[in-house]
Parts: structure tokens; sequence; C-alpha cells
């Protein structure tokens, strides 16, 4: 079962927006990994303030799917 497929079945509302943490749980990487992720040229991550950064649900999974192997995401 995918992030996607939990948030239905518990009929909880899908977020606009994920925090580099909730990115990286929904994805099943590291904290690391992801921040690593979020500074890459191309990603789309919105800086509000001068510390936190949010990563747009829409964006993100079209990101994924634009350069992932298989072309595909159902992660988020």
């Amino acid at each position: 079962m995918n992030f996607q497929e939990s948030t239905k079945e518990s009929g909880a509302t899908e977020k606009l927006t994920y925090s580099v943490t909730e990115f990286a749980t929904a994805l099943g990487i590291g904290r690391n990994v992801a921040y690593d992720l979020v500074h890459r040229e191309g990603f789309p991550v919105i800086r509000v303030g001068k510390r936190r950064l949010i990563i747009p649900r829409k964006e993100a999974l079209e990101w994924l799917s634009r350069n992932s192997i298989s072309g595909e995401s159902e992660v988020l």
C-alpha cells in the first residue's frame, strides 16, 4: 500500500504541500536524502521565510514522474 492509498482509506484530506520531513516519509527515504533532493536545480520547492522549505504536492508528483526511471510515480 502506498501513501496515496493509505490516505484515501483513512479518509484523510490530501495535503497541498509537505515539509521536507513529511516528503521524506512519503517517499520512504531519509531526511538527508530529501534535503539533497530539494536543493537540486529544478526541484519544486518553496522557501517560506529564511529557513522553512515546503514542497507543493502536485508539482513534486510531476517532477518525480518526469525524472523517474520508469516515468511513473504513485508515491504521494
